[in-house]
């Protein structure tokens, strides 16, 4: 029994911190889904939940670096190092139309996930 209750309280905290990551909107997956490919369509998709994602991002950066204490700065740093991973794997040299959507689709999928951890590390961390 010893042995099990702390087993018991690990995945309760990891379970509450990842069942409260949110992810893409609901709003966004359905208007991927009624796109039918169209490149124009999808752009506007993934830029109207882009700035929903960025908005968010913003904010639980900004609760988690609050409650950090004396990490700041090393927080700081591995925000700015993500910024520089999404600059190198994002941020390709091409100016189709399909490349510009998979830009922004690339960096969507890095802000939501980000997003999802400082979310994450903000909760478990209470």
């Amino acid at each position: 029994m010893k042995i099990l209750m702390p087993v018991i309280v690990v995945c309760c905290v990891f379970g509450a911190g990842s069942a409260s990551a949110k992810g893409f909107s609901k709003e966004y997956t359905r208007c991927l889904n009624t796109s039918y490919g169209n490149n124009a369509t999808v752009k506007k998709c993934a830029e109207k939940e882009y700035k929903e994602q960025e908005k968010r991002l913003k904010e639980t950066f900004k609760n988690y670096l609050g409650n950090s204490g004396s990490n700041q700065q090393n927080i700081m740093v591995q925000h700015k190092l993500w910024e520089n991973r999404v600059q190198q794997q994002c941020y390709f040299k091409s100016s189709y139309e399909f490349a510009e959507v998979q830009k922004l689709k690339c960096v969507l999928a890095m802000t939501v996930n980000q997003a999802d951890y400082y979310q994450t590390k903000f909760i478990t961390a209470k």
